[in-house]
């Protein structure tokens, strides 16, 4: 048995970042967030710079970086996280560390944050993860990124009460939402809703 479950945090918009302390989305993050990302995008979103030697999740392949010593804490999270690299990561290395996570160290729940535009990220990190959950920035038109991941999800049989954790919709007050991406998310959401 893995002495970690992993849970894929699907996001729309970097804005997800200041979403996580509120109590609908804190049980979402586990005991310790892992952006995995080939490059910083969060880090942006957090008011942080990323140095260049940072290694991200990457550095759980050399045996001297422990996960938890990569992570971060900051006020504006509710758990410790380990941001992108600080530099373009290969995907290769990527998909090796978080093959590693479900037996590195016993952090209980760790919940990986992956860009929808990162489909490929995802479908190499499923391997991997116990549950799968989408947090939707609403003023970000649904577009062929969401629908990519619903027809991947439905494909794969991944849309299961075990594995799949919800579509978790939200407002960020500095970004209004137009009428219209209200009613291209219901269509979208179609496949989504049927499994609930």
């Amino acid at each position: 048995m893995s002495a970690n479950s992993i849970h894929c945090l699907v996001y729309s918009h970097p804005t997800v970042v200041q979403r996580l302390r509120e109590a609908a989305f804190k049980p979402l993050a586990g005991r310790i967030l892992v952006e995995l990302a080939p490059e910083p995008t969060l880090a942006h979103a957090l008011g942080l710079e990323t140095p260049a030697s940072f290694p991200g999740v990457a550095g759980i392949l050399a045996k001297k970086h422990p996960l938890g010593d990569l992570a971060v804490e900051l006020r504006e999270l509710p758990v410790p996280i380990v941001l992108a690299p600080g530099a373009e990561t290969s995907p290769k290395a990527l998909e090796d560390a978080v093959a590693l996570l479900p037996d590195h160290g016993t952090h209980g729940q760790i919940s990986i944050l992956v860009h929808v535009r990162d489909l490929d990220l995802i479908r190499f990190a499923l391997a991997s993860v116990d549950k799968l959950s989408v947090l939707w920035d609403l003023a970000d038109l649904p577009g062929s990124s969401l629908t990519g991941l619903a027809d991947f999800l439905a494909a794969e049989d991944l849309l299961t009460p075990g594995f799949w954790g919800g579509f978790h919709p939200y407002e960020h007050p500095d970004r209004p939402v137009p009428p219209e991406n209200r009613e291209a998310m219901e269509q979208i959401l179609a496949p989504f809703a049927a499994t609930a």
